[in-house]
């Protein structure tokens, strides 16, 4: 009895150390899952932040752009105060390029003609 003890000894052992292979190479490929799931999330995490530091970028790009207008328009005005007449020059011409040219033409009962806007 002692050789087929051995024998089913010795193959325990060889079942026990496959088993052992099987959960490391388990074992090996989910920490690959794992590594692979986490250097998705930082490039998406990167990407990310990339879009929103363009974003932020464009953003702010525009606002200096509303902020120099805007400085602008304040500059002129400013000197336009300092001449009245051509301040009030253009600001009629402003007003009559926003409204449209629709003129109508009526006799008053002394005979004048009369533009109405």
């Amino acid at each position: 009895m002692a050789p087929n003890v051995n024998f089913q000894r010795r193959k325990r052992q060889r079942d026990a150390k496959r088993n052992i292979e099987k959960l490391r190479k388990e074992l090996l490929k989910q920490q690959k899952k794992q590594q692979e799931m986490e250097r998705k999330k930082q490039q998406n995490k990167e990407q990310c932040n990339m879009k929103m530091s363009m974003r932020s970028f464009f953003l702010c790009r525009e606002s200096q752009k509303r902020i120099t207008s805007n400085f602008e328009k304040q500059k002129s005005i400013a000197s336009n105060k300092e001449n009245p007449r051509s301040f009030e020059k253009q600001k009629r011409n402003a007003n009559n390029k926003e409204k449209p040219r629709n003129f109508e033409k009526q006799k008053s009962h002394a005979s004048k003609v009369v533009l109405r806007l």
